[in-house]
């Protein structure tokens, strides 16, 4: 499909119906900072309370599950009206790991996350499939990513949730880093998890064109084509139901990578021969048309998390910013 073609099906003003886009952030406690219940219960009640009136939520809880302190967190939820989406644990876990240990520690760390997303009554678990990078044996990791990935589908299967598996793309030499890895990969873990969903990381598939895939040069001016070409091809396989989105920019003369600071609209930065930046208003656009196409087609939509590793008090005022800003462009 070319671009040209798939710029048309995103962005034909015309069919695009007034909708307001759906923004919302990812819900986060640094685990190191908790020690016990106590602590636990107090930190995500005052985060959870501070953001109940969200449009969207998404819940990336780090913390040990086995030592079930998460069993706390549906009361906190309960009178939360808007989408929930579970992000499956990450740090210091990894499901496509050479060491069986972890590997299986990993696994049933995601099996209390999927019991999380079903008391929540939250519709997906976002799955980093290879969650540490392996620079060396990257086919050997995809093959026990897929393996893990099997024995989460059979768990909810096992269970009757009413969940899905959401894959999210990652940054090479993660799977999947790239639309050709993206599109491969998702085919096939669709017969293994018909349910199977999509969420899009806007920061990681630029980081990738823009400085970590071999043989790549950056070009934020192409960024755009390759935004869309990627939306269309996989929401033809694992329909898209979040995109994550944040700042990102690639400074080569300090070596310094950011994929989850603060999106800046105002141009306030330029490309240069040294430093590279995601464009962030024609992602906007991108993300917010492909949105209202799905509303206007009847299917299930996507929403926007902004994924930002920045206070709590800094990203609410991001999202509102972000939000008046595409209210001011409808």
């Amino acid at each position: 499909m070319t671009p040209e073609l798939t710029r048309k099906k995103v962005e034909k003003k015309e069919e695009i119906i007034q909708h307001e886009t759906n923004l919302g952030l990812a819900a986060y406690i640094n685990p190191q900072e908790i020690f016990n219940q106590k602590a636990h219960d107090k930190a995500w009640q005052q985060l959870l309370t501070n953001w109940q009136n969200l449009d969207c939520l998404e819940i990336q809880y780090e913390n040990n599950y086995l030592k079930n302190w998460w069993l706390t967190l549906p009361a906190m939820l309960k009178n939360y009206k808007s989408k929930i989406i579970v992000h499956g644990p990450t740090q210091k876990r990894d499901i496509a790991n050479v060491d069986d240990q972890l590997r299986s520690k990993s696994l049933e760390e995601n099996k209390r996350a999927l019991d999380l997303t079903a008391k929540l009554g939250a519709e997906a678990m976002i799955l980093h499939i290879t969650p540490q990078d392996d620079f060396n044996l990257r086919i050997s990791q995809l093959g026990r990513a897929i393996s893990s990935f099997t024995e989460l589908s059979e768990y909810i299967d096992e269970n009757n949730y009413p969940v899905s598996l959401m894959l999210e793309n990652l940054e090479y030499p993660k799977w999947p880093a790239d639309t050709k890895e993206a599109v491969d990969l998702l085919k096939y873990l669709k017969k293994i998890h018909p349910k199977l969903t999509s969420c899009v990381d806007l920061a990681h598939l630029w980081h990738n064109h823009a400085a970590l895939m071999p043989g790549i040069n950056c070009s934020s001016q192409n960024f755009p084509e390759i935004l869309i070409d990627y939306i269309v091809e996989i929401d033809s396989i694992a329909p898209i139901r979040r995109f994550h989105f944040a700042g990102a920019f690639v400074d080569k003369k300090n070596d310094i990578h950011q994929t989850h600071g603060a999106p800046e609209l105002n141009g306030k930065f330029q490309n240069t021969e040294s430093f590279y930046i995601m464009p962030i208003v024609e992602s906007l656009k991108i993300m917010d048309e492909f949105i209202k196409m799905q509303i206007k087609n009847g299917e299930p939509n996507a929403d926007i998390i902004l994924e930002m590793h920045l206070a709590h008090q800094e990203q609410e005022q991001i999202l509102e910013t972000i939000k008046n800003y595409l209210k001011n462009q409808s």
